[in-house]
């Protein structure tokens, strides 16, 4: 990894073995079927809504990536 770079949120979370590739895959093919006039969900949300990870889990995630955490990933 580059220094100064950021680790995705999927290669964290399985790099921490909570989830896996399929998975992360799946997430992101939902995500991208989001309709176009709205925001896609963050990756992490979708994961939880999908039973892959638990929002503690992306909440370790963000934490590792360096990002704010959120009180819930997903309400």
């Amino acid at each position: 990894m580059a220094h100064g770079s950021i680790r995705r949120i999927g290669e964290i979370l399985c790099d921490l073995g909570y989830t896996d590739p399929a998975q992360i895959e799946e997430a992101l093919r939902r995500q991208s079927e989001t309709d176009p006039a709205m925001s896609p969900a963050p990756l992490g949300e979708i994961l939880v809504e999908m039973g892959a990870v638990s929002d503690d889990q992306v909440r370790e995630a963000l934490a590792i990536q360096g990002k704010d955490v959120p009180q819930h990933v997903a309400d």
